[in-house]
């Protein structure tokens, strides 16, 4: 019986090592992966014959393009602005860590012979000592994705943004739930000051910056990529929601009688006619590819992305 009222923590405990530990497995295969597709595509560049004959010119490329790398480096990933708000997640990792660990620290002991008060204790040693861990795996996570390259940076951040959240949902569970009830309390209140501190650092990095981090753009021909992206193609996901990317042009288009074509924002390269060629024609065109169907099924293939972000959006907008 009194193992079960404290099974609660237990589970909690577990859930934490058990996601630190899949995204640390999943985190591995992933680099494995990509370090054996990088060999297989050596492999092949070294055995074609062009190779021997541009071997100094690729070599060349190759360091220069690694000197511009360490010139802007906030450049690949993202822009300056996106890696403004990775440092200040990392920042707030780094905090979330040495708060788990003050917290977990040991306390002056109080000796009782109470098992409820053994119980209690040792759900709470354990709930401790796996935050502590996950928490120091967020903040491993955070710097590889400040100072890893783009290919690295890039699964370690969408890593890094499931565990906050799950962390986050936990400490919802645990402390902030209980608040709307009467007859329970945040099980950590006793951590006094130190616990509201992490919930704020957690809510910030876990839900505020993901929400409000702009996209990088990711061009729709990596070999022909825009040179002014749209501004929906750049836009954070709270201002996918809100459609608040178009306010720019709406407070111009209020303060100027008529807009010229030059004013308007750039057409995305994802509405490209040859673009929009690629992607729809094996959907919608049977001597591309597609299968005989109604127009109408091709069409909700094509855009069942674009329409289910505008049913979202319509839904959260007011």
């Amino acid at each position: 019986m009194m193992q079960n009222h404290h099974c609660p923590t237990f589970i909690q405990s577990m859930v934490l090592a058990y996601l630190s530990g899949a995204s640390a497995v999943t985190l591995l295969l992933q680099v494995l992966l990509l370090l054996l597709a990088r060999k297989l595509h050596t492999r092949r560049l070294e055995g074609s014959q062009s190779m021997s004959t541009q071997e100094t010119g690729l070599n060349d490329l190759v360091s220069e393009h690694r000197d511009v790398s360490t010139e802007r480096f906030a450049l690949e990933q993202g822009g300056r602005v996106i890696y403004g708000y990775k440092c200040a997640r990392f920042i707030g990792c780094l905090a979330l860590w040495g708060l788990s660990v003050e917290t977990s620290l040991p306390r002056a002991k109080e000796d009782s012979h109470d098992l409820r008060h053994q119980l209690c204790s040792s759900a709470m040693q354990c709930h401790q000592f796996a935050l502590c861990v996950t928490t120091g795996y967020t903040s491993l996570l955070g710097f590889i994705s400040i100072t890893a390259r783009s290919r690295w940076s890039k699964p370690a951040s969408t890593h890094l943004s499931i565990l906050l959240l799950a962390v986050f949902a936990i400490f919802v569970s645990r402390d902030l739930f209980p608040l709307a009830t009467f007859t329970t309390q945040p099980e950590d209140i006793g951590e006094g000051w130190l616990l509201w501190a992490k919930i704020i650092i957690l809510a910030i990095v876990s839900v505020v910056l993901p929400l409000v981090t702009p996209r990088q753009y990711t061009p729709f021909d990596p070999t022909d990529p825009a040179k002014s992206p749209h501004p929906e193609q750049t836009a954070s996901w709270l201002s996918m929601l809100l459609y608040t990317w178009e306010d720019p042009i709406v407070y111009l288009a209020y303060k100027s009688p008529h807009l010229s074509h030059e004013q308007l924002p750039p057409m995305a390269d994802q509405d490209y006619s040859k673009n929009l060629v690629k992607k729809s024609f094996v959907h919608l065109d049977p001597f591309s590819g597609s299968k005989r169907r109604h127009l109408f099924i091709g069409l909700m293939k094509v855009y069942r992305l674009h329409k289910s972000c505008e049913s979202c959006g319509s839904q959260v907008s007011p």
